[in-house]
């Protein structure tokens, strides 16, 4: 079982990498927006409180469903979309857990410019649980530049994706994996 984790800052392009990926070498894709959705309406982000509770369900419940791919033998592709010490631990944990049982997890970050980013986060793509308002975002990577970091425990591939198509990306990826 393969796990391909693509990371990177909000409007990198995660989610579109990751399903043409899906679609050029058929591994099932796991939109964790979709686990997002359902528990901000029960721990919303503006609660610090809740958000507590959001962030660790999320995070166990993450860390359930890739073990059972790997024992399950299910290949798939997901995104996240923050990097950095804080969140490293987790990284870990799912390539610590998903190799419990057999799997391997393969890395992916992507790094387009501060410039792309402006650009994507207004898609219309991006409505709904996703940051669309460029304003927000430039504040968050002001805050959090570490959202750019490499996670650092094995070496894997890094892309900016500035000026390329998401299509491009994904066989770069298959490519330097050789799915």
């Amino acid at each position: 079982m393969k796990l391909i984790f693509i990371y990177g800052p909000p409007a990198a392009g995660k989610l579109t990498v990751a399903k043409e990926l899906a679609e050029l070498i058929d591994f099932k894709l796991y939109d964790n927006h979709q686990l997002l959705d359902g528990l901000v309406k029960l721990f919303p982000f503006d609660d610090e409180k809740l958000s507590v509770a959001r962030m660790l369900l999320a995070r166990k419940i993450r860390v359930d469903i890739f073990s059972q791919c790997a024992k399950s033998n299910v290949d798939c592709i997901t995104t996240f979309g923050q990097a950095g010490e804080k969140y490293f631990d987790f990284y870990r944990d799912i390539k610590i857990n998903v190799e419990k049982f057999g799997g391997e997890v393969l890395f992916v970050r992507l790094k387009p410019s501060h410039e792309a980013l402006m650009g994507r986060v207004v898609s219309d793509s991006r409505k709904g649980v996703k940051i669309d308002n460029p304003d927000f975002l430039k504040d968050k990577l002001a805050k959090e530049p570490q959202i750019y970091d490499l996670f650092p425990d094995v070496k894997h591939l890094s892309i900016d994706n500035s000026s390329l198509e998401p299509n491009e990306v994904a066989n770069k990826i298959r490519e330097y994996y050789l799915l």
